[in-house]
């Protein structure tokens, strides 16, 4: 019997990606039956066909339409599946052996016809431009032109809704994204982790708090297969369990999280790295943000500090996903925090402007002083003529081939706006 929390992370480098007769992992490479997993997607009625490719950082080559990225991991030991609620029983995760693809990930793609797409590339509510170039000046932006990328692009069954569509998406890319990790299972790992949280006593205890998004159709998030909704209270989580795949993204805003990122969480990941050496991990706080009303954003500000408190920590992370609403409401738990003497360090995106001049922040607390940048949203991008493109012919809101020139804003780069510390991309201050 596996014991409980404590999970035995096995990871599998990916350098080539081919297309055989069978799906198997052999020196790194990951030969890819096409026929078995359009099988395995098209068993749900709701889809009509689905494109199976892959695309490699350097190559001329454009994903648009890109709806999530995830990371190809299954539980191989123990209890319980990957991504559960939607795989399997919502048993709860983060004990066993997961086996995960390193170096690769599994793209969704698929253009949703909305009602909110008529209100333009601006709609808050409705579809928009995500985009991955693999080679050119815009490829630094979005972290998933560094991986071997498995494209899948559906397409819907006649009849289908937007709502119903997006869900076979999500099902489809989750049930590929396991079988295509299984490939490994038998194979010697590069490397394994054992992650569990053991005493740490005496070292300053931090936790990890970070809002889901939850504001309705395409801009939700899932725990356990369930939406994370505005009704959903803070809840503690063990880092184990993000690894698993309990957070699902169901959001293609442009301050989202991918389902990828959430597996692989850096803070979680940075937090484990200094456990026991420089600090005592305390866990997750999850809980959901764009509240309408002050009293609303205020209880659930404090609940999450309440939480942090309990859990007995000294400093917290603080990350959301979003618009200018989630921003009020991160800014309110932060203040929370600090008033309940936990130091707090906040993770933010900016809105500076197309040049950078504009105040970088719509909310702000004198609480928060210590600030890290995921990057200015409104800054604008060129994106030029590439080869070929995966997961649609056009632009949304252009009538513009996909492989044409292209400006927008960074916000249209796929998760270049990462609030879980995902990228690479940095800023100095002189």
């Amino acid at each position: 019997m596996a014991e409980f929390m404590k999970l035995r992370l096995r990871r599998y480098p990916v350098r080539a990606i081919r297309f055989g007769a069978r799906t198997e992992l052999a020196a790194e490479v990951l030969t890819v039956d096409r026929d078995e997993l359009a099988r395995l997607v098209l068993a749900d009625p709701r889809l009509a066909s689905v494109s199976v490719d892959v695309a490699v950082p350097g190559e001329s080559c454009r994903i648009v339409h890109v709806q999530d990225v995830i990371q190809p991991r299954a539980k191989i030991e123990g209890p319980g599946t990957v991504f559960p609620g939607f795989l399997g029983s919502g048993r709860t995760a983060g004990s066993g052996t997961t086996h995960c693809l390193d170096g690769m990930a599994v793209v969704s793609c698929g253009e949703i016809a909305d009602k909110a797409s008529s209100e333009g590339p601006n709609s808050l509510t409705g579809p928009r431009n995500r985009i991955i170039d693999m080679s050119g000046p815009v490829a630094m932006v979005s972290p998933f032109s560094q991986t071997l990328n498995l494209v899948l692009t559906y397409r819907p069954a006649a009849g289908m809704s937007p709502q119903e569509f997006e869900a076979a998406m999500r099902l489809g890319s989750l049930r590929v994204a396991e079988r295509v990790a299984r490939a490994s299972e038998g194979r010697q790992p590069a490397e394994e982790e054992t992650l569990e949280l053991t005493p740490a006593l005496g070292l300053p205890r931090v936790v990890y708090i970070t809002q889901l998004q939850n504001d309705g159709f395409l801009r939700d998030t899932y725990l356990y297969g369930e939406v994370a909704g505005a009704a959903t209270v803070p809840t503690v989580l063990h880092p184990n369990e993000l690894a698993d795949g309990v957070l699902v993204n169901a959001s293609i805003s442009f301050a989202a999280v991918s389902t990828h990122a959430f597996q692989d969480n850096q803070v979680v990941r940075s937090l484990y790295r200094r456990h026991g050496k420089e600090v005592d991990f305390a866990g997750v706080v999850v809980t959901t943000r764009h509240h309408l009303t002050d009293a609303h954003k205020g209880q659930r500000a404090w609940f999450a500090a309440k939480l942090a408190k309990q859990l007995g920590a000294q400093g917290a992370v603080l990350s959301q996903e979003g618009g200018g609403n989630s921003i009020v409401d991160q800014m309110l738990c932060c203040q929370a925090c600090e008033a309940l003497g936990i130091q707090t360090t906040v993770l933010t995106y900016e809105m500076g402007g197309s040049d950078g001049t504009d105040f970088p922040l719509i909310y702000h607390v004198p609480e928060a002083r210590a600030i890290a940048s995921t990057g200015n949203r409104e800054v604008r991008v060129h994106l030029p003529p590439m080869e070929r493109a995966l997961g649609g012919e056009r632009y949304l809101f252009a009538n513009t081939p996909a492989v044409g020139p292209y400006t927008t804003h960074v916000a249209d780069i796929a998760f270049a706006i990462d609030l879980s510390g995902f990228w690479r991309l940095r800023t100095w201050a002189y």
